[in-house]
């Protein structure tokens, strides 16, 4: 996975059943993720620790040293205390937002000085400014408007790396 590295503290934003942080642990040590979604019913602590920990660890052929906390979050928090990761990761899930600038917003505040903001998203290929396609009431955009209103919001857009037609994994990095 792009930029996590061993001993980051990580808020994944609509991480469902965090299968990706999970799958992150077969290469990664001593991170911590905050996995936030506005529903929990997909993953608890429970689960964490007595299907994914023993699943993963046997796949590693070692323990998982990562560790798991689960918060309830919304459309537009956290509930995480400001400057308290050094990543934020949303994976396909950014397109949800109803207020995706206000959640921009919530990562800058919760995110430290020099910290990212990875975001995995499809992007529209259409001259528009966005579409509106999902059922929660968010929007997908042109690559273009993407990095714009991110930027906008104080970070500076360190690369974008294509996959296919319209994937893309944006990097920013919070002034």
């Amino acid at each position: 996975m792009v930029g996590i590295m061993d001993n980051d503290t990580i808020l994944s934003i609509g991480a469902g059943s965090g299968g990706r942080e999970f799958l992150i642990s077969l290469y990664t040590d001593n991170v911590l993720f905050y996995l936030e979604d506005i529903d929990t019913m997909c993953i608890s602590q429970e689960r964490i620790f007595q299907l994914y920990y023993p699943h993963y660890s046997k796949l590693r052929d070692k323990p998982i040293t990562n560790r798991f906390v689960t918060i309830l979050g919304n459309d537009t928090s956290t509930c995480m205390p400001s400057f308290s990761v050094n990543k934020v990761f949303i994976y396909n899930v950014y397109h949800h937002f109803t207020d995706d600038i206000a959640m921009v917003k919530e990562c800058q505040r919760v995110l430290r000085k020099n910290g990212k903001l990875i975001i995995c998203e499809h992007v529209m290929r259409r001259n528009k400014t966005s579409y509106k396609f999902c059922d929660y009431g968010g929007f997908y955009k042109t690559e273009k408007n993407f990095i714009s209103d991110i930027v906008d919001q104080g970070f500076i857009c360190q690369k974008v790396i294509p996959d296919g037609k319209y994937w893309r994994t944006f990097v920013f990095v919070k002034l």
